[in-house]
């Protein structure tokens, strides 16, 4: 995660930043949702023996992608060999003007000491909690609580993150519109997003204990 936010602000212009974010982000839940939609069957298959098959296919595909990663992905468009010059010179021209703008230097005693930067941490250690859940505990409990199937389990898992996509999107649109026409600042934008995302998914894991 750490390299690839710095690949983002070196690839893609700050107005433009939300949705292409979001557009690789998602990889994530999109690939969450072909293996809930898939596990379920290839473990009620024979194939490679059922259940290992998930292991060998996904751990197949996971190195496809690392060499992918190491063929086709450079770290600016400085150094890319394939992108045209009208690319090249639009992305940055938008990183000079980044680069031009006097910015103080990162107060860490303040960062340290800041009440709104831990409450931000748990939000985000619990929002990455509840999507481990998801992948994991959820399905055994629909399973042996609930009688799903597997390939139910599979389903009903993959329709949680379709929501995650959809909702993903449109939130980083409507922030990248927010943020072109000057009328919402950026602190406030990715503050108010934050809020929204976490609180709206712990309130709903909170209200499943009243269920």
């Amino acid at each position: 995660m750490a390299a690839y936010s710095v690949i983002a602000s070196n690839w893609f212009p700050s107005m433009e930043r939300g949705l292409f974010n979001s557009l690789i982000l998602s990889g994530i839940a999109v690939g969450a949702m072909i293996s809930g939609f898939s596990a379920g069957a290839l473990c009620s298959s024979s194939i490679l023996g059922g259940w290992p098959s998930v292991y060998y296919l996904y751990g197949g595909l996971g190195l496809v992608q690392c060499v992918c990663v190491q063929v086709f992905l450079y770290e600016s468009p400085k150094v890319h060999p394939g992108i045209t010059d009208k690319e090249k010179n639009y992305i940055l021209y938008y990183q000079e003007a980044d680069l031009n703008k006097k910015r103080p230097p990162t107060p860490w005693k303040d960062i340290t000491r800041s009440v709104p930067v831990y409450a931000m941490t748990f939000a985000m250690f619990g929002a990455y909690w509840a999507t481990s859940h998801l992948l994991s505990v959820h399905p055994i409990f629909l399973s042996t609580m609930l009688h799903f199937s597997l390939e139910e389990s599979g389903f009903i898992v993959s329709l949680t993150f379709i929501i995650q996509i959809m909702i993903s999107f449109s939130t980083s649109f409507a922030s990248d519109c927010l943020s072109r026409k000057n009328l919402v600042g950026v602190d406030k934008l990715r503050k108010g997003i934050n809020f929204l995302g976490n609180y709206n998914l712990h309130s709903l894991f909170q209200s499943l204990t009243f269920i």
